[in-house]
């Protein structure tokens, strides 16, 4: 199975289509990160650890079909330095040869994506053997906004063209604000189905959260109950 870096937590199922509706992902100090997503794809939201923003996952009509997992990571220390574009590019570059192995394509290419005002990389990949309940199609990268790093992963069965498509033009629209009651807003969420992280995932106040750095990788499968 292919790698992600992500996390796992407990959502609920949900729907997809055009890009229409702006979003709103919670953050610490009354900001938010915002997106467009398509008016019937569902986001949903839960926190993570406290001072971190809010984590996201994104679904179309089925997700066993698609899903994206997004989770920002802000700085913990004012000494550290802000991601660049070289930084970022070489987190995405180490998960990509993590995930090379295990992929149909004979060289997984980091290809940079333009987003105002961050530095984006990302690289797709598909995965020689997946099994039942696992995902054919991955889009995994990291989104730098200033101090606020982002990382997502899409995993996909359907029509992945079209699904990687209207992701890439989702992540393209990402952006930090203040926060605003005028936006959609993301649901709550409810326990059906959850996606059980591998053994580096780590669990804070019963929500598994993301591990940075991104080369971190933990493997996911879906399991309905």
């Amino acid at each position: 199975m292919l790698k992600n870096s992500l996390l796992a937590i407990t959502f609920a199922v949900a729907s997809g289509a055009v890009l229409a509706a702006e979003v709103r992902i919670p953050m610490p100090g009354n900001e938010s990160l915002v997106f467009t997503a398509p008016d019937d794809w569902r986001v949903q939201t839960r926190p993570t650890l406290p001072g971190q923003p809010h984590t996201a996952r994104i679904t179309a009509t089925d997700a066993r079909q698609f899903q994206l997992l997004v989770t920002g990571l802000l700085r913990t220390r004012t000494d550290l330095p802000l991601p660049t574009d070289a930084s970022v590019r070489e987190a995405v570059r180490q998960v990509a040869a993590q995930a090379a192995p295990k992929a149909v394509e004979p060289a997984l290419e980091v290809i940079k994506l333009d987003v105002p005002e961050a530095f984006a990389h990302y690289f797709a990949a598909t995965d020689k053997a997946p099994g039942p309940d696992e995902y054919r199609y991955l889009l995994q990268g990291q989104l730098a906004i200033r101090d606020l790093t982002v990382v997502f992963t899409a995993l996909m069965n359907d029509d992945h063209a079209a699904s990687t498509a209207k992701t890439l033009q989702l992540l393209k629209s990402m952006r930090r604000t203040q926060a605003a009651a005028t936006a959609r807003t993301a649901e709550a969420v409810r326990p059906i189905p959850r996606l059980v992280p591998g053994e580096t995932a780590a669990a804070a106040d019963g929500y598994y959260v993301a591990l940075p750095p991104l080369s971190q990788a933990v493997t996911y499968r879906l399991i309905v109950e």
